[in-house]
């Protein structure tokens, strides 16, 4: 049986069970061990943030002083950076579901406080704040008694647990997700981006870098990263689930979403393997009306701002 296979049928196992997500938090912890921070990780997570600072000021001369996450996920390397980048920027995390754990918050600010000892935290966060990097040590010393949310808060950072469709905030200057839109349906992205419309100011700014590849080719390399191009929606759903949920949405569907939502898109950067891995998929129908350009995107970050200035 191809990996790929099993790890679906176990994660739609674990997907309806009692507690989901915390036994999905024991699996990738302890048997895949993915949930094992590692330097190449670290450091891609800290260019990430890099550019999303680079795309608000861009087009911005002044600070962001609130920043909105979608998607604070397992591991918060990019609130941490971003609050290590911003001259005392709020920050502010949001998540449909808890994954947070003291213990991988603890390894995280480990990492930050090692880099910053070892001089390389610079080297991956240019124009990193220093006055913020005093406060790592202390939240580190502190985190095993005041856990994980009241570290984040520490440094400048909120973290919600909620609906990012219903979440009240204004006065945002940027909006940040790190490989999170693929993970959400299609409506679901609309409503959460409208909502955002509303936060942000007319000098507000959108960064969204996004993963449109088969994420279980991630996982097995058997798979090209078009693998699941080639199942029917009705097909695609014995294979999805709730902990590894995948829209298959693509590079122009994200470019309507932000449109209908209120947003012009300044810039679109997207990554491609070659067609000619494509041509070797026999697409679902439902795929066959796009170009194969915009199949073959496996990765984009779209930058954009409210319209109608």
């Amino acid at each position: 049986m191809p990996s790929w296979y099993l790890k679906a049928a176990i994660q739609g196992c674990l997907s309806v069970l009692p507690q989901s997500y915390r036994w999905n938090y024991v699996l990738q912890r302890h048997v895949s061990k993915n949930l094992r921070l590692r330097e190449t990780y670290f450091e891609k997570k800290l260019s990430v943030c890099t550019q999303h600072m680079e795309h608000y000021h861009r087009y911005n001369s002044e600070p962001p002083a609130r920043i909105v996450e979608l998607g604070t996920g397992w591991l918060p390397i990019i609130p941490l950076g971003l609050a290590l980048l911003s001259e005392e920027a709020e920050i502010i995390s949001i998540d449909l579901t808890p994954l947070l754990r003291d213990q991988l918050v603890l390894e995280t600010l480990a990492f930050f406080v090692q880099y910053a000892k070892e001089g390389r935290l610079a080297e991956h966060l240019p124009n990193v704040n220093n006055s913020r990097i005093e406060l790592l040590q202390e939240v580190l010393d502190t985190i095993e008694k005041t856990g994980a949310e009241y570290a984040l808060s520490q440094l400048g950072i909120t973290y919600i647990v909620g609906d990012a469709r219903k979440v009240e905030l204004d006065h945002v200057d940027l909006v940040v997700s790190n490989n999170t839109l693929e993970h959400i349906p299609g409506d679901v992205i609309q409503g959460i981006f409208q909502n955002f419309r509303r936060m942000l100011g007319d000098n507000g700014l959108m960064s969204h870098s996004i993963d449109l590849s088969d994420h279980y080719s991630h996982f097995d390399d058997q798979l090209t990263p078009y693998n699941f191009l080639k199942f029917s929606s009705a097909r695609w759903k014995l294979y999805n689930n709730k902990l590894q949920y995948q829209n298959r949405l693509r590079a122009s569907q994200y470019r309507a979403i932000h449109e209908r939502a209120g947003f012009e898109v300044l810039s679109e950067d997207h990554h491609s393997n070659s067609i000619e891995e494509l041509k070797h998929i026999m697409v679902a129908p439902e795929f066959r009306s796009y170009s194969p350009e915009d199949l073959a995107v496996t990765a984009s970050w779209i930058v954009s701002r409210p319209s109608n200035r």
